[in-house]
């Protein structure tokens, strides 16, 4: 965490690509990120923090709360970060809406349960409601598939085999 907080106090403003996967990061880490991505706001296209399973609900608020800040962001990939749980799908669904151009959302591991997958299709359809752009998330169970259907519309294929990776184009 020390160092993932170091990290955050040194970002360019820049910064089109952030992965800080298999860091280890916890809470305080994601929290110092997520304070550093503001001046971002314009530049920042990719976050990925995958598989890092020490983040929990407090870190995934705290980026549920820096999405409104990220413009730019098309893709978030979080696959593996099992500790964010149904507390935190619905800690993060909170700022899906907020985040324009969010294109391409990977949760896929985090065990979110039935809870968090709602709140995040419910993120998802008040995302279409107010926003034309297409946009494509990968669900984690066949539940948060279902869901996702039930709050937006049809699935289309990724071209890959499983539930787990099928795609929804909204």
């Amino acid at each position: 965490n020390e160092g993932i907080a170091l990290l955050g106090s040194v970002l360019p403003c820049t910064l089109q690509v952030l992965h800080f996967g298999g860091t280890g990061c916890g809470n305080e880490g994601m929290i110092a990120v997520c304070g550093a991505l503001p001046p971002m706001s314009e530049s920042l296209q990719t976050l990925s923090c995958v598989n890092n399973p020490d983040i929990a609900e407090a870190g995934w608020l705290a980026l549920g709360a820096a999405l409104s800040h990220l413009r730019s962001l098309r893709s978030l990939q979080a696959e593996g970060c099992s500790g964010m749980g149904c507390a935190g799908a619905v800690a993060l669904s909170r700022g899906v809406p907020r985040a324009p151009q969010l294109h391409l959302l990977n949760l896929h591991g985090c065990a979110i349960g039935d809870k968090g997958a709602c709140a995040l299709a419910a993120a998802r359809a008040h995302s279409t409601a107010h926003r034309s752009a297409r946009k494509q998330i990968i669900p984690t169970s066949a539940r948060w598939a279902a869901a996702s259907v039930l709050a937006a519309g049809p699935w289309s294929a990724s071209g890959r085999a499983s539930t787990r990776s099928a795609a929804t184009r909204i």
